[in-house]
């Protein structure tokens, strides 16, 4: 069963100041992508976990103005490989 982001936030994207384009991927906060990955997989991915997957390069992100941003297509690519037992 699919889950959108906005059931996984709890508010519409809308609400939250996101605007969706189909040219662009849906960019989240550490914070966000942390919360979906615990709803995902079902486990608690802890903070300094997830932050030491991205300072390794084992989970693909960009800093922008000193702001990390995750892309949601990433979150879905690290569930796939977790839920099938690979390691990051």
């Amino acid at each position: 069963m699919e889950t959108s982001l906005a059931e996984l936030t709890g508010q519409p994207l809308a609400h939250r100041g996101y605007v969706w384009d189909p040219g662009r991927p849906i960019m989240l906060s550490p914070e966000n992508a942390m919360q979906i990955l615990d709803a995902r997989l079902g486990i608690t991915v802890g903070r300094s976990t997830f932050y030491r997957w991205i300072q390794t390069g084992r989970f693909f992100s960009i800093k922008l103005g000193g702001k990390i941003f995750v892309p949601l297509s990433e979150i879905e690519t690290v569930v796939q490989k977790l839920s099938h037992g690979e390691r990051l």
